[in-house]
This record gives C-alpha cells, structure tokens and sequence, in this order.
C-alpha cells in the first residue's frame, strides 16, 4: 500500500529548512505544492517515514506533518488534484493546486 504523506515547513524558521528540503528530495516521487509545502509518495506508513526526518530537525524547529488517509494508489492526477485542493488545502491553511 501506497500513502501521500504532505510535509509542511514552518515559513517562520529557516534553520534546518534546507536540510529538511534535501530529505524530503530523495523520495521519488515528490511534488512541491506550495511554497512551504511538500508532497511524497510513501511504501511506508506516516510515523515510518517521519522517523526518518526526526534526527533532522533541531530544538525550535517546526515541521508539520500531514497524515493523509486516503490511498493513492490506482487514483489518476485529476484524482489527486481534487483532494490537494479540497482536504490539504484547509489543512495547510493556504490554497495548493
């Protein structure tokens, strides 16, 4: 099973922001869909991959992550756009897509 998992970095503090960026890079794929907001694609379950960015982030860091419970397995764009723009959108608090 596949997991969208959106990982959103707080605009405030850009310490450690571009090593968090890096990390969130090595997954494939990954889409940028917001200016603060990132978009993997996960084999994993959530707290599996967030584990991964734990040694990362730094005392007064901020990195919201977004558990996503819908598969996107077998989903096409049109699919994934709508839910970008009506469930991640208000959980970002800012309008993706």
């Amino acid at each position: 099973m596949s997991y969208m998992v959106i990982f959103k970095l707080d605009p405030e503090n850009e310490a450690n922001r571009e090593s968090l960026v890096e990390l969130i890079k090595t997954f494939e794929p990954h889409t940028k869909v917001s200016e603060n907001a990132y978009l993997i694609y996960a084999q994993r379950e959530v707290y599996e991959v967030y584990a991964e960015f734990q040694p990362f982030i730094k005392e007064g860091d901020f990195l919201y992550v977004i558990r996503v419970v819908c598969q996107w397995e077998g989903l096409g764009d049109a699919d994934i756009t709508h839910w970008l723009r009506y469930y991640a959108s208000p959980l970002l608090g800012e309008v993706i897509i």
